[in-house]
């Protein structure tokens, strides 16, 4: 029996989630982060039509934390936040307004029954279309 590190096979057709981080230092700070990326993830989700998924954005208060999940269908979906004037503005806004962030990209992996207890069950990506 293989473990289930083994059974995970990244599929960059079977979509990604994209989770950023923003720690912001004050409340103040908080409250802007979370209006500038209110504003910034409804502008770029009309750029990107059909390529972004959904974008889910929380704070927690306490931490004085942003945090962003973003779903792109495909990997290569992702690539086209590059291209959005909107997207580029907003990395340089946090860089410069010195917030602390971190991301990280999780492609598919596989059916959780495969990889959880090695079963030939399969099916679609949830990020993708059933009727494709």
């Amino acid at each position: 029996m293989t473990s289930a590190a083994d059974r995970v096979r990244f599929d960059p057709d079977g979509g990604v989630l994209v989770v950023t981080r923003f720690d912001c230092d004050t409340l103040a700070r908080l409250l802007y982060m979370r209006l500038v990326h209110l504003v910034l993830s409804r502008r770029i989700s009309r750029a990107l039509g059909e390529s972004l998924l959904f974008v889910s954005t929380f704070m927690e208060v306490p931490a004085r934390r942003v945090v962003s999940v973003t779903a792109f269908a495909r990997l290569e979906d992702l690539y086209r936040m590059g291209t959005v004037g909107d997207h580029i503005n907003g990395a340089k806004l946090v860089a410069r307004k010195r917030y602390r962030t971190s991301a990280g990209i999780f492609p598919y992996g596989g059916d959780w029954r495969r990889i959880m207890f090695d079963s030939a069950e399969h099916s679609p990506s949830p990020l993708q279309d059933y009727g494709a």
